[in-house]
């Protein structure tokens, strides 16, 4: 029930990756006109035009195309804004537009019908749109590198389990399931009128979904758990104080901690639709459900996520309120210094929207207001002028260690928050 729809779902958001990362490789490196979005167009579509009848293996797709695009990588770079490169990237995207095509030809029978294939390709390929402009936005030219292989390894694991996936007959398909169910009255759940197997299927479902959630809580925590002391590894080998590592805002805590921030909005966001499919499934011990809030709570972590990548806040506060005069004189405040007590004020009006949430899951209210506290304590010592500071003697560890690496901790108690909330209801539905 998941592993088909992942793996569309995943090829979708690969597919975006690779289309779009070829756009913007050759809009800076080749031509900026009209020209080059024209040729990647056409250029794809024949590629998915000829993968529907050449017999490739998913595997041999997958890694021709990312080769291609990686040998497209290393021509334009080599010799960049060269007119003769575009037919031959025009090649290339051809040659990775073939698993497009073969993908369908692939997939069709472990699904089907065609509709169902198409829909979880379509929304994998949308978030990828999303994830490109996303990614490139924050992470620049190291995003166009790294990306498509992380990408096609992913999917050239996921071969492996697809192979465990017996092909679907159009009489045994979900949505055929789905289909038989009677008309559910006003007030009702599905999961009341399912046949039996499809409810065994959906629990299923629901429980694996929730092992991949505490996976990748696990993988986080990790994650936020070596990178300080890495951090402090590498200054040691290089002959630098471990906090001038730091300064800046161009540096890997500071990309790690932009990451973080989007998978937080991405997990609230998940939590939306988890939350909408409960009700339509009448999951018991709900009750209530304000789906909206996840959606408020998604686009404050984007935001926040650009803030940290491109410091809005502070570009408010050296443009704005210091020539302004606003906020200035403060004893305790460094002048102007207000944008993260505002991003604070604006989630805690919110966050009373959302305790009925996190009360159904006592860790998760535990974690968040852990979060809320230490978010507090970061944002006074980003703020406190320097003339407070001058005789502490741990000083330039508080104001830049201390700072980022207690913000990070922050946003993963934010981060085991919302997935103690996803984990938790996930598993509710998929109890039998």
């Amino acid at each position: 029930m998941i592993k088909a729809p992942l793996f569309a779902t995943l090829t979708g958001l690969h597919l975006a990756l690779l289309q779009f990362s070829y756009f913007f490789l050759l809009l800076i490196n080749v031509t900026s006109t009209y020209i080059t979005y024209m040729t990647i167009v056409i250029s794809w579509m024949a590629g998915t035009l000829i993968g529907l009848w050449l017999r490739l293996s998913a595997g041999l797709a997958l890694v021709l195309g990312v080769v291609s695009y990686y040998a497209v990588y290393l021509l334009v770079i080599s010799d960049p804004l060269s007119p003769s490169i575009l037919p031959i990237a025009a090649l290339g995207v051809a040659v990775t537009g073939l698993w497009a095509g073969r993908f369908f030809v692939l997939m069709l029978p472990l699904f089907g019908r065609p509709d169902s294939l198409f829909f979880h390709e379509n929304n994998g390929f949308m978030v990828g749109v999303v994830a490109v402009f996303i990614g490139f936005t924050l992470l620049g030219k190291p995003f166009l590198l790294w990306t498509p292989l992380v990408s096609v390894l992913v999917l050239l694991g996921g071969t492996l389990l697809l192979r465990r996936v017996p092909p679907v007959t159009a009489t045994a398909t979900a949505a055929d399931a789905v289909a038989t169910v009677p008309p559910v009255e006003e007030g009702e759940g599905v999961a009341a009128h399912a046949s039996p197997r499809l409810l065994h299927d959906w629990q299923s479902g629901f429980t694996e979904a929730a092992r991949v959630v505490l996976l990748f809580a696990i993988v986080m925590i990790l994650l936020n758990l070596l990178i300080p002391p890495g951090i402090a590894l590498y200054a040691r080998a290089i002959g630098e104080h471990y906090w001038t590592l730091f300064w800046g805002e161009d540096n890997l805590i500071t990309w790690f901690s932009s990451v973080q921030l989007l998978l937080i909005g991405m997990v609230a966001w998940l939590n939306r639709e988890v939350a909408v499919l409960a009700q339509r499934l009448g999951g018991e011990g709900e009750g209530r459900i304000r789906a909206w809030i996840w959606w408020i709570f998604m686009l404050g972590f984007f935001f926040l996520s650009l803030d940290e990548r491109f410091r809005i806040h502070e570009q408010v506060r050296d443009q704005i309120l210091k020539p302004d005069g606003l906020f200035v004189g403060l004893e305790y405040l460094r002048p102007g210094d207000v944008g993260l007590y505002f991003y604070l004020a604006v989630g805690l009006f919110f966050t009373g929207f959302l305790l009925a949430e996190l009360r159904r899951y006592p860790w998760s209210l535990a974690f968040f207001v852990a979060a809320l506290l230490l978010t507090l304590s970061v944002a006074v010592v980003d703020s406190l002028p320097e003339r407070l500071m001058e005789g502490w003697s741990w000083r330039r560890f508080m104001t830049s260690a201390f700072e980022e690496v207690g913000e990070n901790t922050a946003q993963l108690l934010f981060l085991l928050s919302f997935t103690t909330v996803l984990h938790g209801r996930l598993r509710r539905l998929g109890a039998p």
